[in-house]
């Protein structure tokens, strides 16, 4: 039996049997007898299950299957007493499988249970036997539904039909409330839900559903139900369990409510510290934080809640929930938590004796960043500049203790700390000079790390993360610094070339690149970049071994043709760099081939313009010269190693080459088709020469149009599949 339930189940799978041929078979009958029977085996059930399941996906297309839709459905329907058979049993994988083929039967037949609810094959009894897998006691049945209600919620959104949604009302309040009922820890758990655990993904899943479904029933009226159920439980595991719902809800809720809200804040505000279990406290500095927006609308209660988090930030294991909560509450109410900003600094400066983690440090530091935003100037400068000297003192210590101090963190944990100031805080152009006096301390700092671990790539990358958002954040009024800092990092580049040094360049020129007395000291830059990096590639496999270099050299080359192309475009500078683009075409690599190519479109664009430019005339007359090889390394790079979703940028490269000369293009295009291999490593023809005439003459035909390129890029992918 089970070897013809595995054969039918394949036959279904791969539609190798009509619908006629089979609805009034008794083989259809045996996967149901099999469910039904209580003595089957596990491997049998399951099979049988396996079976329904390919079968319902074929159903799918009513359009071929709908004789067998209907027999599938009503017989599942009566398979709810077999379902309840095997929760009285405990039988879970029987369950399971249950669960699987209500499920799958549910989500085939979605567009009918949203269109006409109730009727033929919208049966609404589907939704009922869902609800009764969720109320299963083992979470883990409950959890093979919740694809289904996500999509239930997105067919529901876009229908924006108020009246076919209140149909799903009640289905989805008692769906909360299971899954409020399946949230509870264990009443003799002590301590945190450990985060690694099955229970935890559970719960996260179960809030993603709460989150999608939500607008259904209402976000109030579900934070109501939960405030009914709080007054109603003692027991501190279903205080938590309506506590952690009522979070995945919150930031739903009106910022205008004035009803429901405070009565739960005050409640909150009230725990007693030390008699709350330390799971309840924990959903409750959650849920503050989620309600941060609300609390943005009701200052009033901005100080008992930092009073509340202030005590709780002394119990070790509340401390980093503390510091993101804080930060949600600094990201929503940055004018009035600009007055709090000495507060933050101390929690800031004691984050050790807190026991914050890093990511809680980063996240109080993001918050305390966002509320500098809302200052006066004078008081700008003052508190930037204290938040930072505590982090450059810190990293002053590590560079000034001998290597492997014991107990003296890595650089990284200051310079990460760093760049997240750096990076939150933002400052307008015309202010930037109050920047000058953190880049005036962190410079000289960064420049000594930057010695001092000169052969560690991770703390160099980290470093140049933290130099890169400095000089973002103080723009052009660092001009004094582009000096130094060009120096070193060139000195740097060429006895170890990390190329995070040529991503640093990129932003120098981004800054100054359009300050005309920068252009002879950044073209001077990149004279002293390019042959250590051209070393580098010619090594054997060099471009392949490389991607980052590459990503990063012409992202670089970006950044000057946008910025100087009169100094950066011209005979003697661009042509190598021309070269290592053409063979840099076929590097298999998302990120470095996507740079390449869209460095390509930008010089082919400003030979495009019509312009006496000393540039631009030197770009065409450079282009028509190399155009043959450029055509050459796209094609063959297409249908040799790039893969299918990199050709697309190949093709647009091509297009602009037609828009830049067509004619000369097109002779370029069918020079290189006749040097194409006429076989592949198997003898075997891979594109016959009508094909590639086809080819030619479609590519060739196409205007220059955005609608052309997508189909411009569309005949590239199918003529490369050939040869692959």
């Amino acid at each position: 039996m089970l070897k013809v339930l595995k054969c039918l189940s394949s036959w279904f799978y791969v539609e190798a049997i009509p619908q006629e041929c089979i609805v009034n078979s008794k083989l259809l009958a045996l996967p149901f007898h099999v469910l039904c029977d209580r003595a089957s085996s596990s491997s049998l059930h399951e099979s049988a299950s396996d079976c329904l399941c390919n079968a319902i996906f074929r159903c799918e297309d009513l359009r071929y299957y709908d004789v067998l839709s209907q027999v599938l459905m009503d017989n599942i329907l009566k398979l709810e007493e077999a379902y309840y058979i095997s929760v009285t049993d405990e039988d879970v994988d029987k369950s399971v499988n249950f669960c699987r083929i209500f499920t799958g039967l549910s989500e085939s037949f979605i567009d009918h249970l949203t269109n006409s609810p109730g009727v033929g094959y919208g049966n609404l009894k589907m939704v009922d036997l869902l609800l009764a897998c969720v109320s299963h006691p083992q979470y883990e049945v409950c959890e093979i539904t919740f694809n289904f209600w996500y999509r239930l919620a997105e067919e529901l959104y876009s229908l924006r039909d108020e009246e076919r949604t209140k149909l799903f009302h009640g289905h989805i309040e008692k769906l909360i409330s299971l899954l409020y009922q399946h949230c509870q820890l264990d009443t003799d758990h002590d301590g945190l839900p450990t985060e690694d655990s099955d229970f935890h993904d559970f719960r996260v899943k179960a809030t993603e559903t709460i989150k999608d479904a939500i607008f259904i029933v209402g976000p109030s009226n579900c934070f109501k139900n939960m405030c009914v159920l709080l007054g109603q439980q003692t027991g501190w595991e279903k205080v938590e369990a309506a506590l952690f719902v009522m979070s995945a809800i919150a930031r739903n809720i009106s910022p205008d409510d004035d009803v429901v809200v405070p009565p739960v804040i005050a409640a909150l505000l009230g725990l007693p510290a030390q008699e709350t279990h330390i799971a309840v406290r924990y959903t409750c500095i959650h849920l503050l934080g989620e309600l941060s927006e609300w609390i943005s609308c009701h200052p009033s209660m901005l100080d008992g809640v930092l009073n509340f988090l202030q005590v709780m930030l002394h119990e070790k294991r509340l401390s980093s929930i503390c510091a993101l909560t804080l930060q949600k509450i600094c990201s929503e109410c940055q004018d009035q938590m600009a007055e709090h900003f000495e507060g933050l600094y101390q929690i800031v400066s004691m984050s050790d004796s807190f026991s914050l983690s890093q990511d809680a440090v980063f996240g109080l530091l993001t918050g305390i960043s966002l509320t500098l935003n809302k200052v006066k100037n004078e008081v700008f400068a003052e508190r930037m500049s204290k938040l930072c000297s505590f982090h450059i003192d810190g990293l002053k210590k590590v560079l000034h203790s001998p290597e492997n101090t014991e107990n003296m963190p890595s650089p990284l944990f200051w310079l990460d700390r760093l760049t997240v100031i750096l990076r939150n805080v933002k400052v307008e152009d015309k202010e930037q000079h109050l920047c000058l006096p953190v880049a005036e301390i962190l410079w000289p700092v960064l420049s000594e790390t930057f010695t001092r671990y000169k052969e560690n790539v991770r703390v160099v990358e980290h470093c140049c993360r933290t130099l890169r958002f400095l000089l973002r954040f103080c723009g052009s009024t660092t001009l004094s610094l582009l000096g130094p800092v060009a120096t070193q990092i060139v000195t740097m580049y060429q006895e170890h070339p990390h190329s995070c040094f040529l991503y640093l360049g990129s932003i120098l020129v981004d800054i100054f690149g359009s300050e005309m007395d920068c252009s002879d000291g950044l073209v001077s830059m990149f004279q002293a970049f390019f042959p250590e990096t051209l070393k580098l590639l010619q090594q054997p496999n060099g471009i392949v071994n490389n991607p980052d270099t590459i990503d990063d050299m012409f992202r670089l080359c970006a950044r000057y043709t946008m910025k100087m192309p009169g100094n950066f475009l011209r005979e003697g500078l661009i042509e190598p760099v021309l070269m290592v683009a053409m063979e840099a075409c076929k590097l298999n690599h998302r990120e470095a081939n996507a740079s390449v190519m869209k460095w390509l479109c930008d010089v082919i664009r400003c030979g495009q313009e019509q312009n006496s430019e000393p540039h631009c005339k030197f770009m065409r007359s450079l282009i028509h010269a190399r155009g043959e090889n450029l055509v050459s390394g796209l094609l063959n790079a297409c249908v040799s190693t790039l893969s299918s979703f990199l050709v697309a940028d190949a093709a647009e490269v091509l297009h602009e080459l037609l828009i830049f000369d067509k004619k000369a293009t097109s002779v370029w295009l069918q020079n290189v088709l006749e040097t194409l291999s006429k076989q592949n490593f198997a003898g075997i023809v891979p594109a016959t020469p009508q094909q590639i005439a086809d080819f030619h003459t479609e590519v060739t035909s196409l205007s220059c149009s955005s609608g052309d390129f997508r189909v411009l890029s569309r005949t590239m992918r199918e003529f490369a599949r050939l040869y692959k």
